[in-house]
C-alpha cells in the first residue's frame, strides 16, 4: 500500500453520508437524491438508487439488504442485488408522472424496494443500526424505534424525554 489513489467517483451532488462498506462494495448517499453502490476493486458504479431528497444518515449493509433513511424521513430497506431491467428508470419516471396527474392510483415501487417505515408522522433522520435481526433508528421528537430487519414490522418504540438526533449504536 502506497497511499496512491486507486480510483475516484464523482457523484452529481455533495456526498451526504459516511460510506458503508461490505466486502468489495461501498455505499453512500448524495445530495443529488441517489444512493450509490460502488465496486471497491474497479471504482465502477454497481447501483444507483433514487431516494427522496437525498439521504439524511449513512446507509448500513445487512446480510442481504441495505438500510437507509431518506430526505422524507422514511427508513428504507433495499435489496441492493436487484438489477434494474432495461428501461426501468424511464418507465418508472412515466409511471410517477401518471401518479402525479392522478391517472395511476398507486405510486409504483422502485426495483429493489423491500419495505419502508415511518414513525407516526415523525421523521426518522439518523443512520440506522443493526443488531439481533432488528433495525434501530431515532427521530428528533425523541423516539427510538425497533423494526424487524426482514419485514419492517415495528417491534417497539421508546419515547425519550428529549429529542434524539444521533444514531443508535
Amino acid at each position: 500500500t502506497t497511499g496512491a489513489t486507486r480510483w475516484s467517483y464523482k457523484a452529481n451532488g455533495w456526498i451526504m453520508s459516511s460510506p458503508a462498506v461490505l466486502e468489495n462494495l461501498v455505499a453512500f448517499t448524495s445530495q443529488d437524491g441517489n444512493l450509490y453502490i460502488i465496486d471497491t476493486h474497479t471504482g465502477k458504479r454497481r447501483l444507483d438508487y433514487q431516494i427522496s431528497r437525498g439521504g439524511t444518515g449513512s446507509p448500513v449493509f445487512g446480510a442481504d439488504k441495505l438500510y437507509m433513511t431518506d430526505g422524507m424521513g422514511l427508513l428504507n430497506a433495499i435489496d441492493w442485488e436487484k438489477k434494474d431491467p432495461p428501461f426501468e428508470k424511464i418507465t418508472r419516471y412515466v409511471k410517477v408522472q401518471l401518479f402525479a396527474w392522478q391517472i395511476l392510483k398507486d405510486l409504483p415501487p422502485q426495483e429493489g424496494f423491500v419495505w419502508g417505515a415511518t414513525l407516526n408522522g415523525e421523521h426518522i433522520v439518523a443512520s440506522p443500526a443493526l443488531a439481533w435481526g432488528n433495525v434501530y433508528s431515532v427521530s428528533p421528537a425523541g423516539s427510538l424505534l425497533a423494526l424487524d430487519e426482514s419485514t419492517g414490522e415495528r417491534l417497539w418504540t421508546f419515547q425519550a424525554n428529549a429529542g434524539l438526533r444521533s444514531s443508535p449504536s
